[in-house]
């Protein structure tokens, strides 16, 4: 009687552990993780690397952060050009986030998407845009100022 006992309470055990469904906040940590594995570094052009991509549980301040990383190649004076090009960095990014799907759920879920760009040379963050649920859903058909 013990014995079937303990067969039962271990095959209830194990059906409710494979059964766990996984919470969004680790589906994206997963998925950023995954993804970072798989394709990082992933060079983008002859001068931009996406390095990895990672997901930042929510905060008081956000819900939730998914963020990439790029590294810049180039000399101080290529950098400085890119700068002037700040805008339409912005503006390009913005309209990738909007007319993507790879980014639905992490939009409907209201989380943050982070584009970071820093100085292979000097490791320096040359942009850091944050794009909230109230930037990509007010401005899908905007501009940045």
């Amino acid at each position: 009687m013990f014995k079937k006992t303990s067969v039962i309470l271990l095959y209830i055990f194990i059906l409710s552990v494979s059964c766990r469904q996984e919470s969004i906040d680790e589906l994206f940590s997963r998925s950023a993780r995954e993804y970072t594995d798989r394709y990082c570094p992933k060079p983008l052009d002859e001068i931009v690397t996406l390095d990895s991509v990672v997901y930042y549980p929510p905060t008081n301040q956000e819900k939730g952060r998914y963020a990439y990383f790029h590294n810049v190649k180039g000399n101080l004076s290529d950098i400085e050009e890119l700068k002037k090009h700040e805008t339409e960095i912005f503006n390009e990014l913005l309209s990738k986030i909007n007319n993507t799907q790879d980014l639905k759920q992490i939009k409907d879920e209201g989380v943050t998407i982070q584009y970071t760009f820093y100085s292979k040379i000097n490791k320096k963050i040359i942009f850091d845009f944050r794009f909230t649920n109230q930037i990509y859903k007010q401005r899908k058909n905007q501009r940045c100022p």
